[in-house]
């Protein structure tokens, strides 16, 4: 009785430890934040702001005096176990005025080789918008070339490109195929 009571238990406890099916991550997702817990862990910065945010508190924001937002960069050999191909970038974007020149840049670059440009894909924002003044979902699927290898570095920022108004981003995932 007491070994029975035993594997019950123990059968209890690892079912308790394993994950939870709505907990588990999408698969492929190599990048995801919504920037609120950002707060607290990084230097103050201008571009992590409280002004407009999709989910959360708060978000990326660039525009006049601030040029540039806060840049993920990673080596890709940490992000994937396996070569990527492709890269799909969604997130929601807020523009006050359609006609912005802000772009969500896109880069890897070769750290071994005086961070040589392999890729630089400017997401102009006011193309991915149809509507100022609300939170608009975008997409955007990027083929890498043939040459990506584990040691290049990827990273992403909000660019404002001498942008007259604030753009903002938000909720950003990065899944790769």
């Amino acid at each position: 009785m007491k070994k029975i009571l035993g594997i019950l238990s123990l059968a209890g406890m690892l079912t308790a430890c394993g994950e939870n099916s709505t907990q588990k991550t999408e698969e492929g997702v190599i990048v995801q934040n919504d920037f609120d817990s950002l707060q607290g862990w990084i230097p103050e910065t201008p571009s992590l702001n409280r002004e407009q945010a999709h989910s959360g508190t708060h978000s990326i924001k660039v525009g006049p005096g601030v040029e540039y937002g806060l840049t993920f960069s990673s080596l890709l050999g940490t992000l994937s176990g396996t070569k990527m191909h492709k890269v799909t970038i969604n997130g929601w974007v807020y523009l006050p005025k359609i006609n912005n020149s802000a772009s969500l840049v896109f880069q890897i670059t070769d750290p071994k080789q005086n961070d040589d440009k392999i890729i630089w894909e400017p997401i102009k924002l006011a193309s991915v918008v149809e509507k100022s003044g609300q939170w608009q979902k975008f997409t955007k699927e990027i083929t890498l070339p043939e040459n990506v290898s584990y040691d290049h570095k990827m990273s992403v920022y909000l660019w404002a490109n001498n942008a007259g108004e604030p753009a903002y981003l938000d909720d950003l995932k990065i899944v790769a195929e």
